[in-house]
């Protein structure tokens, strides 16, 4: 399961104006949804993009894997955020 993405965008090394960008995203949790991957990534791709470029290539990588059996109980980390004390 995915934790971590590194999402790119290039123009190619041979163009005038080049831009490089990247960008690192943390998912919310630990997750194999790809509409939920597909999401973060266009969020990251929306912010590394800029204008007036030609773009030759872009990725996506998984930077951080989990294993499918650890998984967090949500409704528990939840729990104790909204209330602490306990």
């Amino acid at each position: 399961m995915a934790i971590t993405l590194h999402v790119f965008i290039n123009t190619s090394h041979h163009a005038a104006d080049t831009n490089f960008n990247s960008r690192t995203v943390k998912m919310d949790y630990a997750t194999n949804d790809t509409f939920q991957i597909e999401a973060k990534v266009k969020i990251a791709v929306a912010r590394l993009y800029r204008g007036g470029y030609s773009y030759a290539k872009a990725g996506v990588g998984i930077v951080e894997l989990q294993n499918r059996c650890h998984k967090y109980n949500v409704f528990l980390l939840l729990g104790n955020a909204l209330n602490p004390t306990s």
